[in-house]
């Protein structure tokens, strides 16, 4: 069986979204128990800087925790449709992969080793709706919609 690399990037695709999706799921792991006030996560977020988060930081982190459900739900659309499928939805991908690259940054510089962590599942899911934006040739079909054969 010969590999092409169609299938290649296929895999890969299938690869990401589930890489992205265990990513993903680590944000809504800390957005929701930085809702909850939890003790154990306010090393983890806003630099590790409070004992006890304030309120407006504590919305902040519920419209993450949705954004984050809605990421999910967006990245397993692309992946039904082999990539972006309009103008709109490839824009929506670049600014994801830009969003989640400048978290990646910022995670990466910060003082606390807690939040630094944090920085490989922001590249993740930068990298995966990258890689999950990538439209997909479809095959095209032989002349007349028949295979064609090499004659003898």
């Amino acid at each position: 069986m010969m590999i092409n690399r169609k299938m290649i990037i296929s895999r890969n695709k299938n690869l990401w979204f589930v890489l992205l999706t265990i990513a993903t799921a680590w944000n809504i792991v800390l957005s929701l128990f930085a809702v909850g006030n939890s003790h154990w996560v306010l090393t983890h977020v806003a630099g590790g800087q409070f004992h006890s988060l304030p309120i407006t930081l504590r919305g902040y982190y519920l419209l993450l925790l949705l954004a984050s459900v809605a990421e999910i739900w967006f990245a397993y659309q692309l992946r039904l449709h082999r990539g972006a499928w309009s103008l709109r939805t490839a824009r929506i991908c670049s600014s994801l992969t830009v969003a989640y690259g400048l978290s990646t940054l910022v995670n990466a510089i910060s003082k606390s080793p807690q939040e630094r962590f944090n920085a490989p599942f922001a590249l993740i899911v930068a990298y995966g709706f990258f890689v999950l934006s990538r439209v997909e040739e479809q095959k095209k079909p032989a002349r007349g919609g028949q295979k064609v054969t090499k004659k003898k």
